[in-house]
Order: C-alpha cells, then structure tokens, then sequence
C-alpha cells in the first residue's frame, strides 16, 4: 500500500476549514445582567395566571399572545394577589420585562372583583 502525498495538505486544508466554519456558529458570550438590555413597560389583557406565569394578550390584538414567569422579587409580591384570588381574564395589567426577556421584573393592574 502506498501513501499519495499530495492529497495530505489538501486534507489538512478541509479540516482547518471545517473548524473555522465550526467556531462561527459557537453560542457568543453574554451577561446576564447586562445594563444594555432596556426594561419595557407594556399594557396587556390577562387570559390566565398561576403561581408559576400569567398569559396575557396585546391590548391591540387579541391573537398576540404572551407568557411571563415572575422574577423572584415579583414572586413575594405577588403571592398575596394569588391568595387573593388573583388576575382573572379581562383584567388590565402592566408588566415591566427587558426587552430580551420573558421574565417579569414588575408586574401592576387591578384585581377585578370576585363574582
């Protein structure tokens, strides 16, 4: 058996091109608390909440649906709202998130009242 030496740099021509093209798609390194993310403070409509998230649609358009989880400082506030009775569809509430974020960091509306 003999080698055919001229293939060789070819060979290790693919390989350091198959790992640049690798290095291109590797996750890019990033903060969790970066202080370039904003905080976004939107009007919603609750469809439904629980102890762990509230759905809630755009005030606009009915079909633009979204799910926060509470951050742990919304999660203390908000247990004695839960106990309460909590959020009920059609209740208006303003969330603040980052804009990069599905967490709430602050959550205000009025309770509707208990049937």
């Amino acid at each position: 058996m003999t080698r055919n030496k001229s293939l060789a740099p070819f060979l290790a021509a693919a390989l350091a091109l198959c790992g640049l093209a690798m290095a291109g798609f590797a996750p890019a390194a990033s903060a969790d608390n970066s202080p370039s993310e904003k905080i976004v403070k939107t009007q919603y409509v609750v469809v439904r909440m629980s102890a762990q998230l509230i759905q809630v649609h755009s005030l606009t358009n009915e079909r633009e649906l979204h799910s926060f989880t509470y951050s742990p400082d919304v999660r203390a506030k908000l247990q004695d709202i839960i106990n309460a009775g909590g959020y009920h569809y059609g209740d208006k509430v303003t969330i603040w998130h980052k804009s990069s974020d599905d967490v709430a960091v602050k959550i205000t509306g009025k309770l509707s009242k208990p049937k």
